[in-house]
């Protein structure tokens, strides 16, 4: 507010039963539920650091913040220090400021201005499946409401109509695969096979088969069908359906053929109007999804081969598609052109060091485990924010912050905890 009375404004809509302390460009106070808050000057990003309630101011001195808790001992939180549980908490805690719960999905207008449609649509369901993870890995149930609200306020157009592509309808497919195995709610598992039953509508025998991307039909690319088959074949195993595995198995089979899995064992993005690898990107994503749906035809099929491929595409990419310290690094980083055409490739990695910690599951190979730890601690010492915000580059220097770079860095945390525990 000026000295004249005018030009006040309630940054976020916030209220507080404290004084407001401000450092850092930060807010931090005592909010009404008794939360310790964390809020931008803004009033953007809100956060409950640590999960604390108090009963008094909160102070903060450099990285550390001091205040009288609900149990009348005094608190003091390191914002640099904790177990990975607490920062992979104190992370999600962060993701839900972007979530709206009119519309059940994580909104990035706070940082682009724009709701984006059918681009925040996918980003959508891959930040509720860190959500869902989270809970898997933890054992824990803080955000079930978040599911319900997510599938509540979207399941009248069953998951397909929001986007033109069927990419964007497998992501949410295995989401709710995910959500069936957390809560062992029959409706998610029922809407991911109506997923699946649309996505089957765009396979057809150009180029010998395989899904489309876009329901438009002019290009054949590898993350919709490897979505498809890591969905099929998960069906399969919760359903004992033998169709779903029908398709799973053609689908490997036309992949195999495609020449999309390149001689140095990378998958490129997609096929050129000759049906040959048309040379893309090798995506960090192409080379996660493909993981998943292998290691569970292995499960289901016991043939070693399917292992043998997926560890040849993920020492390929542990190898090459990292920085000089060894960390997970996307094509585009190097060159500051992640967002040059919009913002997917923001949430690739998430996708793969996911996979890669579900591959490392069915192998002896402990590169994978170790890459997927030091890759969980780069995003802690070098990506994160003093609001345990996560940005886009996990070996640092920390950019911004939106939904897509805290969930998929969040999807790092998670992978931290599967292969290294959560203490």
């Amino acid at each position: 507010m000026r000295t004249d009375g005018t030009g006040g404004s309630n940054p976020g809509g916030f209220t507080t039963h404290s004084d407001v302390y401000v450092s850092n460009d930060h807010m931090y106070f005592r909010g009404t539920d008794d939360k310790v808050w964390r809020v931008r000057t803004d009033g953007t990003g809100g956060s409950n650091p640590g999960g604390f309630t108090t009963h008094s101011n909160v102070q903060v001195f450099g990285d550390s913040m001091y205040f009288r808790g609900t149990d009348d001992k005094v608190w003091r939180f390191d914002f640099s220090e904790g177990t990975l549980r607490d920062f992979a908490t104190a992370a999600l805690e962060t993701l839900q400021g972007w979530y709206s719960w009119d519309n059940g999905l994580w909104d990035y207008s706070q940082w682009l201005g724009v709701w984006h449609g059918g681009g925040g649509w996918w980003f959508s369901a891959n930040a509720l499946n860190a959500n869902i993870d989270f809970m898997s890995i933890t054992r824990s149930s803080g955000y079930l409401t978040v599911v319900t609200n997510t599938f509540d306020k979207n399941k009248d157009h069953n998951f397909t109509q929001k986007a033109d592509v069927y990419d964007d309808e497998g992501w949410w497919a295995l989401t709710w695969i995910n959500a069936y195995d957390l809560t062992k709610d029959q409706r998610y598992l029922q809407m991911a096979e109506t997923i699946f039953n649309d996505m089957k509508l765009g396979w057809d025998n150009t180029c010998g088969g395989g899904v489309w991307w876009k329901k438009d039909k002019e290009y054949k690319n590898a993350i919709t069908n490897e979505l498809f088959m890591a969905i099929a074949i998960r069906l399969y195993q919760r359903t004992s359906t033998a169709e779903y595995l029908t398709w799973a198995l053609d689908e490997w089979a036309w992949f195999q053929k495609s020449g999309m899995i390149n001689t140095n064992n990378l998958v490129n993005d997609g096929l050129d109007n000759t049906c040959k690898n048309n040379q893309g990107p090798t995506f960090t994503y192409n080379q996660g999804v493909i993981l998943r749906g292998l290691s569970d035809l292995y499960a289901v099929r016991q043939d070693q081969t399917y292992l043998t491929v997926a560890q040849q595409i993920a020492d390929s990419a542990i190898n090459t598609l990292v920085n000089r310290d060894g960390i997970l690094t996307e094509p585009c980083e190097p060159t500051n052109s992640c967002t040059d055409n919009g913002n997917d490739p923001v949430q690739f990695k998430g996708v793969f060091i996911r996979n890669l910690a579900y591959l490392s599951k069915f192998t002896a190979n402990p590169s994978y485990k170790i890459f997927t730890y030091n890759n969980a601690l780069s995003v802690l010492h070098n990506d994160r924010s003093l609001s345990n915000e996560l940005g886009l580059r996990w070996s640092g220097p920390f950019d911004s912050a939106d939904s897509i770079r805290q969930s998929s860095a969040l999807d790092a945390l998670n992978a931290g905890m599967i292969v290294n525990g959560t203490d």
